[in-house]
């Protein structure tokens, strides 16, 4: 199955409720020291993540 893909890009919303402000406040406080869009930010932090497991699995 081949999937095309569209030139316009996906949109989402993210809603952090009352427990996670201090979340919400970290990711824009990490966005404004990175210099990164918030989109950007989550692209650092995905793409952290999956460093991190393969070096995790190395590790072992």
């Amino acid at each position: 199955m081949n999937q095309t893909l569209s030139p316009e890009g996906k949109s989402i919303n993210i809603f952090f409720g009352n427990k996670h402000q201090e979340t919400f406040e970290e990711f824009e406080s990490l966005s404004k020291s990175l210099r990164r869009s918030r989109t950007g930010t989550l692209h650092f932090l995905l793409t952290h993540y999956r460093w991190y497991e393969k070096y995790k699995q190395a590790m072992l």
